[in-house]
């Protein structure tokens, strides 16, 4: 990106000063000071800024920072273009989106322009395969966060400055003197026990672990939840533990304990729920646990019958997280009486009135079991301030049923809403957990679809116990999410876009 003029040389890159003893009674823009000039500028998009860098030597810096701080890169065409176009129905530019083919353009600026470059705080890759240029994108940058999920050769020198990191397996090498977040992705048939190994004694022998504070271990094979219950068969006692157990057991040989606020855990335990648990306590402080994020799959009690003492892996974990606050909680594909008793038990005696966040999707056994742990969180969680409650079982029959009256078309765009939803967060988007997934943009039919179904989604709520009963029972809750909408519990609507449909 060039000026049109070359002369403007910002002295030692420090923002004009103007005494307050010398200021006119009526400012002009010009005089603002640079960080309310920023807070202006987040209104603005890309084209603005970009024009904003060229016509004033006041507004450069400011404009730039707001371009280069915060950059996101996708090799997909489609989800380049769908991200561009929600970015310019929204007021704000909270990042830059660019393809894959113009990271060399970008590698170039930020090599020959050392202030450009130290602008450029956080980036996230989506879907590219040719990785050459990235390794050398990171060696001209001093980020703080980065996220790229597949295969890259990431040196020691280049991760120093990092405070949040998404990576592979195989490529996480890590000296981070500073890291507070580090989410690891992995393959289960790919990966192996050693792998996790280094990656904890790497961590140990540069003492890259004493600020860690977020740790998620995320398995990206899919999983099938037509096969429920078939993890308690025979050939399942003999499956091999997650190998990020491997990781937690040299912290453990060591002595250490990580001091974490934040934890997600990923895959298959089999029969080792509860002894995983005790595993973990013995390396990681639980007392000091806030949030807790479970996708893992198990079979509690292959060939024996309910209530043989062996704990799920959920409750064993919880036992001893007194500060728990947030809690999301995905189907294990384990025993459904298993799954239902862990979540009841969780709720009602492990961490009673501890959480403010909760993301609960169960399979139930009956249309009773969702009534039950609906009555358990009124009654045992009563300083909620978010919910979000999924039973599987009908939740695709409430959607369908509020948008009954809907034509084709707008039926059409509300569901491909949802997955055109899932690939701007992907690219906008990248969190360590997905309890802290916000909702991106909604487009504006789909806005008009909620607006003419508002009454159905309040027929529907009717027979919601938890939207009933929660201004008595819930004082505190905000927002309840529930067949994939937002409601807005002290205003009665449905809350999209930064605004609330009421109901009436």
């Amino acid at each position: 990106m060039r000026r049109k003029s070359s002369s403007f040389r910002p002295h030692n890159w420090i923002y004009p000063f103007h005494s307050a003893k010398y200021f006119p009674k009526e400012l002009i823009l010009e005089q603002l000071p640079i960080v309310i000039l920023e807070l202006i500028f987040d209104y603005l998009q890309k084209h603005d800024l970009l024009q904003l860098c060229l016509v004033s030597r006041y507004f450069y810096l400011p404009a730039a920072n707001r371009l280069y701080q915060t950059i996101r890169i996708t090799g997909d065409p489609f989800a380049a273009d769908h991200v561009q176009d929600l970015l310019g129905s929204w007021n704000g530019n909270f990042c830059t989106v660019i393809s894959t083919h113009k990271v060399g353009a970008l590698l170039d600026v930020v090599k020959r322009n050392q202030k450009l470059a130290a602008m450029v705080h956080s980036i996230s890759i989506t879907k590219m395969e040719d990785t050459s240029l990235v390794s050398s994108l990171l060696s001209c940058l001093r980020l703080r966060t980065f996220h790229y999920i597949g295969l890259l050769k990431i040196l020691l020198k280049n991760t120093q400055s990092l405070q949040s990191l998404t990576c592979s397996i195989e490529s996480a090498n890590v000296y981070a003197p500073n890291l507070v977040e580090l989410k690891i992705i992995y393959l289960n048939k790919n990966s192996h026990p050693e792998q996790f190994k280094r990656l904890a004694y790497g961590l140990l022998k540069l003492s890259s672990y004493y600020h860690l504070r977020k740790l998620v271990f995320q398995n990206l094979e899919e999983k099938n939840l037509k096969l429920l219950n078939a993890f308690n068969s025979e050939s399942n006692m003999i499956a091999s533990p997650p190998p990020w157990t491997a990781f937690f057991e040299v912290f453990s040989k060591e002595g250490v304990r990580l001091k974490l606020n934040a934890l997600g855990l990923d895959g298959h335990l089999g029969s080792t729920g509860q002894t995983t648990a005790e595993l973990i306590a013995l390396a990681i402080l639980l007392g000091h646990l806030h949030t807790l994020e479970l996708k893992h799959t198990e079979s509690s009690h292959p060939g024996r019958a309910h209530g043989t003492g062996h704990k799920t892996f959920l409750d064993a974990l919880t036992s001893s997280t007194r500060l728990l606050q947030c809690l999301n909680v995905n189907p294990t594909d384990n025993c459904l009486t298993c799954q239902f008793d862990s979540m009841n038990r969780t709720l009602r005696h492990n961490i009673p009135n501890q959480l403010k966040n909760v993301l609960l999707k169960i399979e139930p056994r009956t249309n009773a079991d969702s009534q039950i742990l609906a009555s358990v969180i009124l009654s045992h969680q009563t300083n909620l301030e978010r919910v979000k409650f999924e039973d599987r079982s009908n939740s695709w029959s409430q959607l369908l049923l509020i948008m009954k009256d809907l034509d084709i078309d707008l039926q059409e765009q509300w569901l491909s809403d949802a997955i055109l939803k899932e690939t701007a967060r992907k690219a906008l988007f990248p969190c360590t957990f997905d309890i802290e997934k916000p909702s991106p943009h909604a487009s504006e039919k789909r806005v008009e679809g909620i607006k003419r179904c508002r009454k159905a989604v309040r027929a529907v709520l009717g027979s919601d116990p938890i939207f009933n009963e929660a201004s008595k029972r819930l004082p505190q809750l905000i927002e309840y999410e529930v067949f994939d909408l937002k409601i807005n519990m002290k205003d009665r609507g449905v809350y999209v876009n930064g605004k609330t449909i009421l109901f009436d």
